[in-house]
């Protein structure tokens, strides 16, 4: 590459983009102007109406008081009277004197903001009284009122305790033996203002800045491809002396150096303008000031998710036909990023090693960390490296994109499925695939989950019920809906060759026969799968401590006895290897395997993993869904997935049945040197067979 070429490509573009007065404006002088008035203004005004609230006067209904009035019983005929009178001396209350109206109208019209009412007495000594409260809880002004009455009621309780204590003591008097535990004690907090503004920051920054950086190159990057081919100056350019490599290493440059802008001018309006709000509301923060050396931590961290937002950004602009198309498949991408950010403002989210991994999550709860404590290097380093190896993944598929004429140029394709079906081909895309994913999913999630949730009534658990949801849930909702596309892609018209189509069908889903000794080999491959899978899992929980209870609701599907073992065994073994096969061996490879063998076995591996819904068993899930798929291209048929799938789970139903003896299991789950052994040799018998696998059907099928 000619560095020279990249550095004009750069400043080519970069000229283009602050040459838009818009972008000027949207990008340096609005958030100079805005967070003066957000971060001071609305917090002044906020302040203002609080107190403004504060100081009204609000009014109260007292109910079944009057009933209680004139008794006998004097302590009762105190209680009632005090408490009248303490709220009716308290300046900020009013009471609603008129009881032949129906108040609980007046509650939800907002007349009356709450209501006080004195359920009932028990006479028996000592006496207790029972209030109720009634209040909108939609209304401030009702929750300040109640909260306003309760604090006098909780002051008179210590009136009254008064009153009774003077009838066994004369120590009723002495505030010391009321409170022997004094209510105003000495809090000390030890945490310095810096600290705290670190901890107000370090909950609100994280989101703000991932957020701007993606909507600020967001805008950049969608004309610089995209709004290109719309002007049609795209052409231009790729006719030039530059190469196809150094136009992308210049655009990419240009979005990086606009987001980092973006980025910058918000963050200098947003720290002043927070330390001058601060001043000026006073409290533990005052004279806070967070270090420089702490903002150029989070800023070197920040510098790699700034590199992989403008490598995705910049794919989806090659990838789009137009701005408007750019647009539609960024907001995803923010939205999921914006979820993702505000795992900072959660309370008990701290940065671990595990965490560490996960993208924006990481850079989230990391920025947080460095503002409330500084810098954890092991943190540090771990974030920025896998944020790294993203950010190579992110720049070769950009590459990869802008090189193919065919992505770079596409043209409008055919939309209607009855053009889809004519053409296989077209239908058949990653794209359609996911569409199709994800109905697949809404459906397990709002109705699958739905139906088995049947199964748990008041606390109670029906593992009758539950086995008959799950089933119903394979059948309808995963083996249905791709045995229907299936039949809708290769069903014949009035006329044609109906045997035909089922034959293609079944051909399309592999539903073909394979050699003898594949079905001798996977079933030798089950358990050293299951040991893998099983470390995996333990390898999970290294990272990501898994809950108590999450163990224990996967047992609760295993280990009832309410109903016989092959009930168990059909419904938790034969159903998901028969119908999830169907859709993740059968139909979704099809979508993909044009992108080539390894693509589609990963892709569909993850994609089986994420349909489980269970974050804990993504990984060893996945790597069962690729090893399935695996299988699939060796054996060139959906039948010996189907069997290693009955495998897997038919041992899981043993291990939850207790019908393997502890010892054994004792020794593949411990940490001994024999299990880490047993280990290594389930891992030898495993890459050892698929090989034997492998070369027994002569390698992958082919893909026409």
């Amino acid at each position: 590459m000619n560095y020279k070429k990249i550095r004009k490509i750069y400043f080519k573009e970069l000229l283009e983009v602050y040459r838009d007065k818009r972008t000027l404006f949207s990008t340096i002088l609005l958030p100079l102007i805005l967070y003066p008035v957000l971060f001071i203004g609305v917090s002044s005004l906020m302040t203002r109406q609080t107190q403004k609230m504060e100081e009204e006067t609000k009014v109260i209904a007292l109910e079944n008081f009057a009933d209680f009035l004139q008794n006998p019983n004097d302590e009762l005929n105190y209680v009632v009277e005090n408490i009248q009178q303490k709220l009716t001396s308290n300046e900020r209350i009013k009471i609603f004197n008129n009881v032949q109206t129906d108040i609980d109208s007046l509650l939800k019209d907002g007349v009356i903001h709450t209501i006080v009412k004195l359920d009932s007495v028990s006479l028996i000594e000592p006496q207790t009284y029972y209030f109720e409260y009634k209040f909108d809880g939609s209304s401030e002004k009702s929750s300040m009122a109640l909260d306003e009455v309760k604090k006098i009621i909780g002051e008179f309780e210590k009136d009254l305790l008064r009153v009774r204590l003077s009838k066994i003591t004369n120590l009723a008097e002495n505030e010391a033996f009321l409170n022997p535990l004094s209510q105003e004690a000495k809090m000390t907090n030890v945490a310095s203002s810096q600290q705290m503004l670190g901890m107000v920051m370090g909950r609100i920054l994280p989101y703000l800045l991932i957020m701007l950086l993606i909507s600020g190159g967001a805008v950049v990057a969608t004309d610089l491809v995209a709004g290109e081919k719309e002007r049609k100056t795209l052409e231009t350019l790729l006719v030039s002396s530059v190469s196809r490599n150094e136009i992308v290493w210049g655009k990419f440059l240009t979005i990086v150096t606009a987001s980092l802008v973006n980025v910058f001018v918000n963050l200098f309006s947003m720290y002043f303008s927070f330390r001058q709000m601060v001043s000026q509301v006073g409290g533990s923060m005052v004279g806070a000031n967070i270090p420089l050396s702490s903002f150029i931590w989070v800023l070197l961290s920040l510098l790699p998710m700034v590199l992989l937002f403008s490598a995705l950004l910049l794919t989806i602009s090659t990838y789009s036909r137009n701005m408007k198309e750019a647009r539609s498949y960024e907001s995803p991408i923010m939205l999921v990023a914006m979820m993702l950010a505000m795992v900072s403002m959660f309370p008990g989210f701290e940065m671990n090693k595990g965490l560490a991994f996960i993208p924006i999550i990481n850079i989230s709860l990391l920025f947080k960390e460095i503002m409330l404590s500084g810098v954890n290097f092991l943190h540090f380093g771990l974030t920025v490296g896998s944020t790294i190896i993203l950010n190579i993944i992110a720049i070769y598929i950009t590459i990869k994109v802008f090189a193919s004429e065919k992505v770079l140029f596409r043209t409008q394709t055919e939309t209607s499925f009855a053009g889809l079906k004519k053409n296989k081909g077209q239908l058949l895309t990653p794209a359609i695939g996911l569409v199709f994913y994800m109905i697949m999913i809404g459906l397990l999630y709002y109705v699958g989950f739905a139906w088995q949730q049947k199964a748990f009534v008041d606390g109670n658990f029906d593992q009758e019920v539950l086995m008959r949801e799950v089933l119903r849930t394979q059948v309808l909702l995963i083996g249905l809906p791709a045995l229907l596309f299936v039949n809708i892609l290769f069903r014949k018209k009035k006329g044609e060759d109906k045997k035909e189509g089922r034959a293609e069908a079944r051909k399309f889903l592999r539903l073909t026969s394979s050699k003898i000794s594949n079905f001798i080999l996977v079933p030798l491959l089950a358990v050293p799968t299951l040991i893998i899978t099983s470390w995996l899992t333990k390898l999970v929980n290294y990272f990501f401590p898994i809950p108590e209870e999450h163990f224990a609701g996967m047992m609760q599907l295993l280990e009832g006895d309410q109903l016989p073992l092959m009930v168990l065994v059909g419904v938790i073994a034969v159903a998901p290897a028969i119908f999830e096969e169907l859709l993740f061996r059968g139909l979704l490879p099809r979508f993909f395997e044009k992108k080539g063998v390894w693509f589609t076995i990963i892709a569909t591996g993850l994609l089986f993993a994420i349909f489980h819904l269970d974050f804990y068993k993504l990984v060893p899930i996945t790597f069962l869904g690729c090893w399935l798929g695996y299988l699939l291209f060796t054996s060139k048929s959906i039948y010996l997935p189907m069997l290693a799938h009955f495998l897997n789970n038919f041992l899981a139903i043993l291990l939850g049945q207790a019908l393997i003896p502890e010892k054994y299991l004792t020794l593949l789950e411990g940490n001994s040197v024999i299990s880490i052994g047993i280990l290594a040799a389930s891992a030898i018998i495993f890459v050892g067979f698929n090989i034997m696998i492998y070369k027994n059907n002569k390698g992958f099928e082919e893909i026409e």
